[in-house]
């Protein structure tokens, strides 16, 4: 959407608008050396205290959500987006697009790289898998309804990558 960056209309105020749009979110699982596993996502109000480190994670997430959405490649019915790591610049590009989608890859892949490292480090962990969450807003109407703001079927996700300890 360049006519948004063009008119300095992708700002985050859009969180404060009196349309808000969808938040995102980064899942994770880590498998642990000793046998288990460790889920979690970011930002989480009851880990992520205080007030600044929660809107820390949450800028972090939508950064993650930034960079790799238009370099992903998007899911259909049957088939999963591929993880960033093995995503292929698409054919169509011209030089200079491919140029930019291969340093908008690249930075993409070493913030989920630098996420997963630090997951792994954390946790003592033997692999790291990663997830971009987008938390859909639900209609009004919906709301009336029952529906509650963090009903299950208001998340949609997409791999951003598996990191096992010898890659990071």
């Amino acid at each position: 959407m360049p006519y948004l960056r063009a008119g300095y209309l992708n700002h985050g105020y859009r969180f404060f608008a009196p349309n808000p749009g969808q938040s995102h979110l980064v899942r994770y699982e880590v498998d642990l050396k000793s046998g288990g596993q460790v889920d979690g996502r970011f930002p989480d109000p009851e880990e992520d205290w205080p007030r600044l480190l929660y809107h820390r994670m949450f800028m972090i997430s939508e950064t993650v959500f930034n960079l790799s959405e238009p370099v992903s490649e998007p899911s259909t019915p049957g088939r999963p987006a591929a993880p960033l790591l093995r995503l292929e610049p698409p054919s169509a590009l011209t030089k200079s697009e491919r140029k930019e989608f291969e340093k908008q890859l690249a930075t993409a892949n070493e913030l989920a790289t630098s996420i997963a490292r630090r997951l792994m480090i954390k946790n003592d962990g033997s692999r790291v898998r990663l997830f971009v969450q987008t938390h859909e807003i639900p209609f009004p109407v919906d709301v009336l309804n029952g529906q509650k703001l963090d009903a299950p079927e208001l998340y949609l996700e997409r791999l951003l990558g598996e990191f096992s300890r010898g890659q990071l």
